[in-house]
């Protein structure tokens, strides 16, 4: 038996916006430079660390996640503990 699959291809429209992100890590003010991907009811924020692209997006509770994917270096969890706050306190 031999079962056929149909794949619909939707356009999805993505709203992109720039934006300088201000952190304070350790007592120093940092500065990222971001995307904001905004996708349907849903968006993400991809954000420059070090040549380092990192994407944060919101889970269930509105609290941000980061998503890395092949990391080619170690990241601090405490600065991206302290962006993934900072975007919390900036879009809610």
């Amino acid at each position: 038996m031999i079962k056929l699959l149909t794949l619909a291809v939707l356009q999805v429209d993505l709203l992109v916006d720039e934006f300088e992100l201000e952190v304070t890590y350790n007592n120093t003010l940092m500065s990222f430079p971001c995307i904001l991907m905004m996708m349907g009811y849903t968006h993400k924020i991809q954000v420059q660390l070090d040549g380092t692209t990192i994407l944060f997006e919101p889970d269930e509770e509105k609290y941000y996640r980061a998503v890395i994917e092949n990391p080619d270096r170690l990241i601090d969890v405490g600065l991206l503990k302290a962006i993934a706050s900072t975007l919390e306190e900036t879009f809610k």
